[in-house]
């Protein structure tokens, strides 16, 4: 079908007005996918959000269980999975410019930001370290940071490479916090993290080929890895520990792996986000997964990038 036939403006009063794709879609004789690109260009293009009475109505070409997991049932190639940024204001991480070289440098088919993006310092139910929340960035500040890096990674990657992105504990935290102090406020734009991320497809999981769970986090410990993939059944990828490893588990149903994909930031004395571990050896490390799917959609022997004395290392390279 060809792309609706209207104005902008009217095609965003329109869909204010019906607050759903196939509403649209049908409004103006056309498809549900023109729509959802139309929407998503005027999202970026404005600054808007255009909020839906269906959020999986933002899954386009993806199975939604609404918004709680996306599936992807035919990916082939290269899947960057990367977690655990708590974007700060400031210069980069050396995890962060690798992120943007390699992608740019593979040219993924699907990039992954497995939670944890913002890290929500003023927002945290903890009470405060001394002075410390007086010396943190407001959630503007980090919000705006955090919009400026994805873009940043969205346009490293291309526009042909498929954006997800999971839900982090942290990243919860800004709609915690509204929920429970200004609930009269639910629906209003910009009280979601997604609100800020038009370019990333939200969801609490993504199931690849149905044989690779990818979610912020699963079982703790420092076997984490081993157990997640015994109870999950399948490959599974997390965050939230700021671990980088894999672990392989096989059986009479073939191997499978584990993986957790450290941490984005940096992982060193230097980086105040960090404050409340008093300094502590850190069992972490900086970096992210270059993960491989085959002919058959299995999922191949993993790989990471992991930064080592300030210095990103991928395949035995400097990045």
């Amino acid at each position: 079908m060809a792309a609706p036939k209207c104005s902008e403006e009217e095609f965003m009063q329109i869909w204010r007005s019906l607050r759903k794709a196939s509403a649209v879609a049908k409004h103006l004789d056309t498809d549900v996918r023109g729509v959802q690109k139309r929407r998503r260009y005027l999202e970026k293009k404005y600054g808007v959000f255009l909020d839906a009475d269906d959020h999986r109505a933002r899954q386009d070409n993806v199975i939604g269980l609404g918004g709680f997991r996306a599936e992807e049932t035919k990916i082939k190639g290269t899947v960057i999975v990367f977690s655990d940024a708590h974007y700060w204001p400031g210069e980069p991480s050396v995890a962060h410019k690798a992120l943007l070289s390699l992608g740019k440098e593979m040219k993924p088919t699907m990039i992954i930001a497995n939670g944890d993006l913002m890290d929500g310092a003023r927002l945290c139910r903890q009470d405060p370290i001394g002075w410390q929340k007086s010396g943190s960035p407001t959630v503007k500040e980090e919000i705006e940071a955090l919009q400026e890096r994805m873009h940043e990674v969205a346009l490293a990657v291309g526009k042909n490479c498929k954006r997800r992105r999971t839900i982090g504990n942290h990243d919860i935290r800004l709609e915690r916090m509204l929920a429970m102090k200004a609930p009269d406020i639910e629906g209003l734009p910009h009280t979601r993290l997604s609100d800020f991320l038009p370019e990333w497809e939200e969801s609490w999981s993504v199931m690849v080929n149905d044989n690779t769970q990818i979610k912020h986090r699963f079982r703790n410990g420092v076997h984490a890895t081993w157990n997640n993939t015994l109870h999950s059944g399948r490959n599974i990828v997390t965050g939230h520990l700021h671990r980088l490893q894999a672990t392989i588990l096989s059986d009479y149903g073939g191997p499978r792996w584990g993986i957790d994909t450290g941490t984005l930031a940096e992982v060193g004395p230097q980086n105040a986000a960090f404050q409340y571990d008093e300094d502590n050896p850190r069992n972490w490390a900086s970096g992210f997964a270059v993960l491989t799917f085959g002919k058959q959609g299995q999922m191949l022997h993993p790989e990471f990038c992991v930064v080592l004395a300030g210095t990103a290392y991928f395949r035995g390279k400097a990045v």
